[in-house]
Formats: structure tokens, C-alpha cells, sequence
């Protein structure tokens, strides 16, 4: 006690001493690193708090638009217009989504087309990832990525009849080939699209965990009339 008494005592005399400046100096020098605990555990506490407070929307279902430019009105027709077919109910809590990737011709850019290649593989690898829509240079870089499903898995046997010419192989991990890309380029909504190579083709997630939406996807996808 008689210590503690002392030490105060002569810190008091210290700051009695200085100016206001250097009183804050003097305190900091003392007690930094307590502060620097008690800033950063405070930090983590109020995003704690925020992010409790406004979690991440549900994602119900996802696609990934590469290399095309989808119209405003073609979004919100597989976003927001799908969205109580996905079983949405409150569009704060849940959403459906898509995003744009831009891959590059690897030979003109290989550094950034092999950064994109991966991280469209980390994306995939999620499993929040349902389908694809790409163009020329995307579909020849994913189709041996072996991230591409069969289309027999996902599609219904009417589907699969009515793209019978229009299925096209992709390679998997093993180096076999399997029918795992639909080309709908002759689509409205395709048609709707803007692409350098002015073909659009979709493809579906391996591991997508809603596999039984995607035929209803693709029919809601193709009654698009613009």
C-alpha cells in the first residue's frame, strides 16, 4: 500500500510539472500498451456488435456472369423477378445474385487471366456458386478447370432433347469428356447480352447444393423475352 501510495504520489509531482501536452505524453509513455490492448478489443467488440446486428443476406441462389455485360433489365429478371421462385421470402434476410468476372484472353494477359481463373475456382469451391454464363475465351479456359458438372445431373430429359445439337464436352479432373455446357447464344436473352466474341453459353457448378433448381432456372432463363 505504502508503494502504491509512493508511486502515486510521485507521478501527480511528474504532471504537476509539465504542460498539457506533455502530461498526455507522459501518460502514453506509461501506458501504451494497455491502450493499444484496450482500442483493439474494442474494435472487435463493435464489429462483433454490427455484424451480429446486420448479418450477411441468405444467399438462395447465384450465378457468375463472365466476360458478358448482362442489361439492367436481364439482371433483375434472374435476380429480382426469381426471386420468390427461389423461395425468398424477405429480401433483406435472403437474396439472389450476380456477379461479373472479367477473364482475359491468356495469351495477352496470362498473369491476370490465371489470377481470375483461381479465384473463379475459390468461388466454385464455396459451394454458393449455381451457374455460370460465359463467353468464347471463358468457356476455354473453364471447360478442362474440371469445376464444370454434367448436364445430365441438372437438367430434365426434355432439356437435355431440346439442346441435343447444342451440348457441348468439357474435361474432367481424370481427363475424360462429358456433355457439361449448354450453348443458348441463339437465346433473347443471349441476344440481350453484350460480348466480345458473340457467343454465350452456360454452365453449372459441380458442386452447386441446389442442383434441382437449375432446370427451372434454365427454363425461367430461356421464356426471357427482353
Amino acid at each position: 500500500m505504502g508503494d502504491y501510495t509512493q508511486r502515486s504520489g510521485s507521478l501527480r509531482e511528474n504532471m504537476q510539472n509539465m504542460t498539457r501536452l506533455e502530461q498526455v505524453g507522459y501518460i502514453w509513455d506509461l501506458y501504451k500498451l494497455p491502450i493499444l490492448i484496450g482500442a483493439v478489443l474494442l474494435v472487435m467488440l463493435v464489429a462483433f456488435l454490427v455484424t451480429l446486428a446486420n448479418p450477411d443476406p441468405e444467399t438462395l441462389f447465384m450465378g457468375a456472369s463472365v466476360n458478358l455485360t448482362v442489361s439492367d433489365e436481364g439482371k433483375a429478371y434472374l435476380t429480382e423477378d426469381i426471386f420468390e421462385m427461389m423461395d425468398g421470402t424477405d429480401p433483406e434476410k435472403q437474396r439472389v445474385d450476380l456477379v461479373y468476372r472479367y477473364l482475359p484472353d491468356p495469351e495477352k494477359d496470362p498473369r491476370l487471366a490465371d489470377t481470375e481463373r483461381m479465384a473463379m475456382i475459390a468461388m466454385v469451391s464455396t459451394k454458393l456458386l449455381d451457374y455460370m454464363l460465359l463467353d468464347e475465351v471463358a468457356l476455354e479456359q473453364y471447360r478442362g478447370s474440371g469445376m464444370i458438372g454434367p448436364v445430365e445431373k441438372v437438367l430434365t430429359a426434355e432439356q437435355l432433347l431440346a439442346f441435343s445439337g447444342k451440348l457441348l464436352p468439357v474435361t474432367a479432373e481424370d481427363g475424360s469428356e462429358y456433355l457439361g455446357v449448354v450453348d443458348i447464344t441463339d437465346t433473347a436473352f443471349a441476344r440481350d447480352c453484350i460480348t466480345g466474341s458473340g457467343k454465350v453459353y452456360i454452365a453449372f457448378p459441380g458442386n452447386t447444393v441446389r442442383a434441382d433448381r437449375l432446370d427451372t432456372f434454365l427454363d425461367w432463363l430461356l421464356a426471357w423475352e427482353g
